[in-house]
């Protein structure tokens, strides 16, 4: 699920909002703080909920996994902006 979140935001910040560098670390470590901080309140308050590390270690794993994939498909759609596909290149070439 926070790997999911992470990977949301970052596409809607890469894709949509086209930041040339999104913050993906803030995002990963603010997927991180909220992982922790939802098992320290179930450890702390009284619903008879018990707080996990081992939940903490695959809330931050999803993050980090979301991390990079999302600095792949970065790489990815940077390489085709820069290829000759997306300049129009490739139609003078067929015409010739």
């Amino acid at each position: 699920m926070f790997g999911g979140w992470t990977g949301l935001l970052g596409l809607y910040l890469l894709l949509y909002k086209k930041y040339e560098n999104p913050p993906f670390i803030a995002l990963v470590l603010a997927g991180i703080f909220f992982g922790a901080l939802i098992e320290l309140l179930q450890h702390i308050m009284p619903f008879n909920r018990t707080g996990s590390l081992i939940d903490v270690m695959y809330n931050s794993l999803g993050c980090i996994t979301a991390y990079f994939v999302l600095n792949y498909i970065k790489s990815t759609t940077q390489n085709f902006a820069s290829s000759e596909y997306s300049r129009g290149e490739i139609s003078s070439t067929i015409h010739q």
